[in-house]
């Protein structure tokens, strides 16, 4: 699904009430792969994109210090991970298999 330009700013608002859980689902495994599913369509979005990094950037760094501590689930950290270097690299169908399910 893309996002329609005349919703974006519905779209935007959607994500500015749900970041905070977004990013706390990527430390649960049951919804880390999901999350980053529904994370790449606004992270890759051309026109959502520089509004949704600058909307989330302290709320993602709090989300790595929560992951990241010895006693979560590794595969939750390997995902994220995967997804960072994902939107690192800037290529939406690398990495670990969050391809969008049609």
């Amino acid at each position: 699904m893309e996002f329609k330009t005349d919703d974006l700013d519905q779209w935007l608002d959607i994500f500015s009430k749900m970041k905070n859980h977004f990013l706390i689902s990527l430390c649960y495994r049951d919804f880390s792969i999901v999350t980053i599913r529904i994370l790449k369509k606004f992270f890759f979005n051309p026109e959502l994109q520089s509004r949704v990094i600058s909307e989330c950037t302290d709320r993602f760094i709090s989300m790595l210090e929560l992951l990241y501590v010895p006693d979560n689930d590794q595969e939750c950290k390997d995902n994220v991970r995967e997804f960072l270097e994902v939107l690192h690299d800037g290529a939406v169908d690398e990495g670990i298999d969050i391809e969008d399910e049609e």
